[in-house]
């Protein structure tokens, strides 16, 4: 009778979660803990240059890749990292000496919550330098790497911090429509969401945004998820990954709706997913690709940088 029961557990199991085939993301995704399966590697995009942006981690680490993963442990989208011990910013040194100032200064706690690149030499960001990269100050310690490594191709482009960069798509497509329009005009593809951070950020980026023609019958927004027709019931992210990889749902009571013509899933302003026809006209957000430079950029041994053309 044991083994009766089992043997009808395992067959449960199997018809749950569909066997042990599923195209799950593996180690060589994920950076961002299986959130999504975008390559996230850290390149050298500024050397001598330093980025105030929001800091969300600081350390003092051994090595590059140390501070790579101290970046990727704690959702970071750029680094900065001294390679050598300095004890001065040499740019600001040569300004001091002709001010007639000294330095470094002594430390005390609230310089090194203030001012942590005088302290440790791995500075992780929650957002990375877009577009002119105005936030950057030269800085001799430092080197600035950036999961992206080109510019965006929106300057209407948003950060969400910890997860990525996004543009809202305000026009009224298919999901078919919804998803070219993401993948050749903004090199991204639509937004993954199987996370509590992702679908948070993601409906506040909706909520802030003003989209002509929403109201309150219709704020539905479309996002990557979806259930073909050879997989009935069985959601999948645009990356071929199915839901049943990821722990995190947030489907709207009554939801998903298991109607062969509601197969693609949606985002509303409450931040829960809805199903609804692939046919319908909906805005959509469109999460944009991690990059490597788009073409081979040469640094100097010294201080400055090459543009990438």
């Amino acid at each position: 009778m044991g083994l009766l029961c089992v043997l009808l557990l395992w067959v449960h199991l199997i018809k749950l979660y569909g066997g042990l085939d599923l195209a799950c993301s593996n180690d060589k995704y994920s950076a961002l803990e299986s959130e999504s399966r975008q390559l996230k590697k850290f390149h050298l995009l500024r050397r001598c240059q330093r980025s105030t942006k929001q800091i969300v981690e600081y350390a003092h680490v051994e090595n590059l890749g140390e501070c790579k993963r101290l970046a990727r442990n704690r959702k970071g989208l750029a680094i900065n990292y001294a390679w050598e011990t300095q004890t001065a910013n040499l740019f600001t040194v040569n300004v001091k000496a002709e001010n007639g100032t000294s330095f470094p200064r002594k430390a005390n706690r609230k310089d090194i919550s203030d001012q942590p690149e005088q302290f440790f030499n791995c500075l992780v960001f929650d957002c990375p330098e877009t577009v002119n990269m105005t936030a950057m100050v030269n800085d001799s310690r430092f080197d600035y790497y950036s999961l992206y490594t080109n510019p965006p191709p929106s300057k209407t482009s948003i950060c969400l911090p910890k997860v990525g960069i996004f543009e809202m798509m305000r026009k009224y497509l298919n999901y078919t429509e919804s998803m070219e329009t993401c993948r050749k005009n903004f090199s991204g593809s639509l937004a993954h969401v199987a996370s509590l951070r992702r679908t948070q950020s993601i409906g506040d980026l909706i909520e802030n945004k003003e989209i002509e023609g929403y109201s309150e019958f219709q704020n539905w927004t479309y996002i990557g998820l979806n259930s073909s027709v050879q997989s009935f019931g069985e959601f999948q992210n645009v990356e071929g990954e199915n839901l049943k990889c990821f722990l995190f749902r947030a489907w709207e009571p009554n939801y998903p709706k298991e109607e062969w013509d509601e197969t693609c899933v949606a985002i509303s302003r409450q931040r829960s997913w809805v199903t609804v026809d692939c046919k319908r006209k909906l805005p959509s957000v469109c999460e944009i690709h991690t990059s490597s430079p788009a073409n081979a950029v040469y640094f100097k041994n010294f201080c400055g940088y090459l543009d990438i053309q």
